[in-house]
């Protein structure tokens, strides 16, 4: 499991790297990229929306059944509380990088368009754009695999069992030092800032509510296969 957890923060890192510098782009708001989302302004995406927004702003190519398979894996990670649709918030967090200064950056800045129709962020923003998106699809496709890795090695592998590993001292829920003190175990070379830094990738990752605990149910969640078919 700890190549899991390695190769889960590599792909976190991938993401964040992309998130950062569509931060520093200093006409991107999310505001003005959630309004190219929302087409028909309706102020939520179902997956329909997302599907057809996506698509035409990275040009995928034209196999709807592949495509809203690998959509659906982002829109499925973002959509918080499972009510099958993202509003603002939950879109938001797609572009919110975990570095503190370029998420201040970009949640300070006043967006400059009204409408969908008249978005239209310079060349190197929008190629950006098109960079982070590409960086979702390829990443939560990746992370996909770790899962369907993770399915066939099951008569080896037991997610309780793990679980109960990462909670040494019986919370019933991870923290981020659980985290931090499984990758001190298994990257005995690491800083301690590289070990923190890490650790809340995995938090982020496992999360799903934000309260910086994470539950069992969350934990079987994010290792269970998300595709449609």
């Amino acid at each position: 499991m700890a190549k899991v957890f390695l190769d889960q923060i590599f792909l976190e890192k991938e993401l964040e790297h992309a998130k950062c510098e569509l931060a520093l782009k200093p006409d991107f708001t999310t505001i003005d990229a959630f309004r190219l989302f929302d087409i028909e302004q309706k102020g939520e995406l179902n997956i329909t929306d997302f599907v057809a927004a996506f698509s035409e702003i990275i040009r995928l190519p034209n196999t709807k059944g592949q495509t809203l398979d690998d959509c659906y894996l982002i829109f499925r990670r973002y959509d918080k509380d499972n009510d099958g649709k993202l509003n603002f918030s939950e879109f938001t967090d797609m572009f919110l990088p975990s570095s503190r200064e370029h998420s201040q950056q970009l949640t300070t800045r006043a967006a400059s368009y009204t409408t969908a129709r008249h978005v239209t962020f310079n060349s190197q923003t929008h190629d950006q754009l098109v960079r982070t998106l590409k960086s979702h699809y390829n990443v939560e496709q990746a992370h996909e695999y770790l899962r369907l890795r993770l399915q066939k090695a099951s008569t080896e592998f037991n997610v309780s069992d793990l679980y109960n590993v990462l909670d040494r001292d019986k919370k019933s829920y991870l923290t981020i030092y659980d985290f931090e003190q499984f990758l001190a175990e298994c990257r005995s070379s690491s800083s301690q800032l590289e070990l923190s830094t890490d650790a809340e990738f995995l938090m982020q990752k496992y999360d799903k509510n934000r309260d910086r605990r994470v539950h069992y149910t969350e934990f079987v969640d994010e290792l269970t296969c998300k595709k449609l078919s």
